[in-house]
């Protein structure tokens, strides 16, 4: 009997550990087929192609982003960022340009991420994971910061184990 409620302890600790893993943190590709909107992009377009999200800390995480398109890679980009909903600088270079970004964390899957330019929005991106924690969907939408272009994309991630 007490082997019996021994194991049944274990497993219920350990189902517990898993559901306590963060959905979000992990190795996601870009699945190109399955992702929506593609046809706005170019040659010069850049995609989070892979996203790696690691917990550095409470609310906080560091990305580390493969930037290309599907016919070529482009960067690297490697950022800590807080995700507590409060406008951060988002400037490219080492002079500050007046773009911000701010990340809030909606629910233990899912992510808002809206994108200003002297104070004034204009692009959002959400991503949110499947309940199974093997796909994630990123909707994006607004006006391009280097294009000026309106899109709208919903790109499909794959998680990688």
């Amino acid at each position: 009997m007490r082997l019996a409620l021994a194991a049944l302890i274990g497993t219920l600790l350990f189902q517990a550990a898993l559901m306590a893993a963060d959905p979000l943190e992990g190795t996601w590709n870009l699945n190109v087929q399955k992702s929506k909107g593609m046809d706005q992009t170019t040659s010069d377009s850049r995609l989070a192609m892979a996203l790696k999200i690691e917990s550095v800390g409470s609310n906080r995480y560091r990305q580390t982003i493969e930037w290309g398109n599907p016919t070529r890679h482009i960067s690297e980009t490697i950022e800590t960022t807080n995700w507590d909903g409060k406008d951060y600088e988002n400037d490219e270079g080492d002079k500050p340009d007046g773009y911000t970004m701010s990340i809030q964390r909606i629910d233990n899957g899912h992510i808002l991420a809206i994108f200003k330019k002297n104070g004034k929005e204009y692009s959002r991106s959400e991503m949110s994971v499947s309940p199974d924690g093997q796909v994630a969907t990123m909707h994006q939408w607004g006006t391009g910061r280097r294009t000026a272009k309106p899109f709208d994309l919903v790109l499909v991630y794959e998680k990688q184990q």
